[in-house]
């Protein structure tokens, strides 16, 4: 078992790589690597590589993972948009059909206002003239027996 040497106190070789793997994260990082590389047996070395290297690999695959998923959640994302766009556009639709309508039925209904309003003056000025002409007629009448009765 291979036992490297860090400020004095000896540890195995899977400490050490623990060690590094949290080291990774904090600024000792480069100076620990530094340290055990130059305390290793070039075959030793060679096994640091290759564990760099399927490190590396697996944090790729992690990355991968990552990507997908989140390619998926923005594809699913993407459809609700446009399903959202889509049932928007239909709701546009329809209220600019009923927004039609109204008008419609607003302009019908101020024709008839228009026409009845004609119609009551109309009816009005026939009551108004029929109502003249009976009066002058009563008039005429009256004003003709007063004649009659002056003449006698």
């Amino acid at each position: 078992m291979l036992m490297v040497c860090i400020g004095g106190k000896k540890r195995t070789e899977m400490e050490y790589r623990s060690l590094a793997k949290k080291a990774r994260f904090s600024c000792l990082k480069i100076p620990l690597i530094i340290d055990w590389l130059s305390r290793l047996p070039s075959a030793a070395l060679a096994s640091v590589h290759l564990q760099h290297g399927l490190d590396q690999v697996e944090e790729l695959e992690k990355l991968c993972d990552q990507v997908a998923r989140l390619t998926k959640e923005v594809s699913v994302t993407l459809e609700d948009r446009d399903r959202m766009i889509v049932d928007a556009s239909k709701d546009a639709d329809t209220q600019r059909t009923q927004l039609a309508e109204m008008r419609e039925q607003a302009a019908n209904a101020e024709k008839l206002r228009i026409q009845g309003a004609e119609e009551n003056d109309a009816l009005v000025k026939a009551g108004h003239d029929k109502l003249m002409a009976e009066l002058m007629l009563g008039f005429k009448t009256c004003l003709a027996e007063t004649m009659d009765e002056s003449e006698r």
